[in-house]
């Protein structure tokens, strides 16, 4: 069980997913137990709260990501050399449109 002034002073930005993991059970704890007791958690937990989700989902969208880069590298070493060729030949007419150039 970790300390309530630890949770307090718990710094979100600097955690692992696994710290992150276990404060988020750790104050949705102490929200049931705020709740058993029928008394209004304080401000300080639910933003505590709120900010380790968004961290959490910030961490697992980044190590998605990085999975999705490490599959579509292992799919372009897959491709022929006219398959690369065409993909290359539409990311730059992609390029060329946002640059106003034209395609």
């Amino acid at each position: 069980m970790i300390s309530v002034m630890k949770l307090k002073n718990f710094d979100v930005a600097a955690a692992s997913l696994e710290e992150l993991i276990a404060v988020r059970a750790e104050v949705k704890l102490l929200a049931a137990n705020y709740s058993d007791l029928n008394i209004d958690m304080p401000e300080s937990f639910m933003d505590l709260l709120g900010n380790v989700d968004r961290c959490i989902d910030g961490l697992l969208r980044a190590t998605r990501l990085a999975e999705l880069k490490k599959l579509e590298a292992k799919r372009a070493a897959l491709m022929t050399t006219d398959e690369k060729r065409q993909r290359l030949d539409t990311e730059i007419d992609a390029m060329k449109k946002k640059l106003g150039l034209g395609a």
